[in-house]
């Protein structure tokens, strides 16, 4: 098999991890990804409700892109055990981004429209699994992959971080009413529904929360 990185199509092929004792360093691999995503999924969902939705969002996205970066860099000194220490981190930030970011929707996105944004969120999960495999499909090489996937988690961290709203539950429970205040003029402005009348009930209703 050639060794030139345009023709090694997937991490599997370059470290012989497909018979004899490669299987059992494969299932080693795996395994520590679906461990760690495991624990991601519990501990930032957990950590989230301490410390917001949105800031556990973007580390999660700059774990992803930081470990995708790291195993870009490795196209020098590739190792089986770097493989698998990017493997457990990834997991980690992947089963936290996701869990927290599904959360975060069904808090932040009004009960009508939950259903439907629950979707768009799968769907666009897979088209843009398609738009990758085109990717690897044209370059033909895992760490050229693992560059894209790494730009992707780049300028998600960015959009999360200008455009993203901490949900008013978190701020409800945690009892910070001018961050709750806040967080709810900024989406009443975003869907055009801001008033002072609006932002005085919403007052009386928090206070009255905090009150019982």
């Amino acid at each position: 098999m050639k060794t030139n990185e345009r023709y090694i199509f997937n991490w599997k092929s370059e470290f012989g991890l497909y018979c004899g004792k490669g299987i059992d360093e494969l299932a080693d691999m795996e395994t520590s990804f679906y461990i760690a995503q495991m624990i991601g999924t519990f501990s930032f969902n957990t950590a989230s409700d301490l410390y917001g939705r949105k800031p556990l969002i973007l580390l999660m996205g700059l774990g992803l892109a930081l470990t995708r970066y790291f195993l870009w860099l490795q196209i020098i000194s590739g190792t089986k055990t770097g493989v698998t220490a990017f493997m457990f981190l990834n997991g980690v930030f992947l089963g936290g981004y996701m869990c927290v970011s599904y959360t975060y929707v069904l808090e932040i996105v009004n009960i009508r429209r939950r259903a439907i944004f629950s979707s768009s969120m799968n769907a666009m999960w897979s088209f843009s699994s398609l738009i990758m495999t085109f990717i690897f499909y044209q370059y033909r090489s895992w760490r050229v992959n693992s560059l894209f996937l790494a730009l992707f988690f780049t300028v998600s961290c960015i959009l999360t971080l200008i455009f993203a709203v901490e949900p008013p539950k978190y701020f409800l429970i945690k009892q910070n009413k001018k961050g709750f205040l806040d967080s709810c003029a900024k989406i009443l402005k975003f869907n055009k529904d801001f008033s002072k009348e609006t932002m005085n009930e919403i007052e009386e209703l928090y206070d009255l929360y905090v009150e019982s």
